[in-house]
């Protein structure tokens, strides 16, 4: 279960862990969907600044980029699936090194009213 431990909410009760070079990098691509309460915590040792783009997804997720003390320093909701057109081309950086970033069901960020600041519990 990963916590927002500032606001006491659930950001999933369920995930996996992507680790290596190559996990983090094929995320969640080509899959169908991502169940609620289910998130890929996408784990970078050193510290890194990753982009995440949406190639190969098929539906939109929320991003949560954590600072190696486990605080927020990005969230993005609703990220959509890359189409034909290249406005829908973008590729989301943490202003940051990060040590985590936590890929949800799209919406989900909103609902634990989760922010930049806030403290995640793993």
């Amino acid at each position: 279960m990963i916590i927002n431990k500032t606001k006491g909410t659930i950001l999933c009760e369920s995930h996996e862990v992507a680790g290596t070079g190559w996990q983090r990098t094929r995320g969640l691509m080509f899959r169908k969907a991502l169940p609620q309460g289910r998130g890929l915590l996408m784990v970078f040792e050193p510290p890194s600044r990753p982009g995440i783009w949406m190639l190969g997804m098929r539906f939109p997720i929320d991003i949560v980029f954590l600072d190696p003390g486990r605080r927020v320093i990005r969230a993005v909701e609703n990220a959509r699936p890359l189409g034909f057109s290249w406005r829908t081309w973008r590729i989301f950086f943490p202003p940051g090194p990060v040590g985590s970033v936590l890929e949800l069901p799209a919406g989900r960020v909103r609902e634990s009213r989760t922010r930049v600041g806030d403290e995640v519990e793993f």
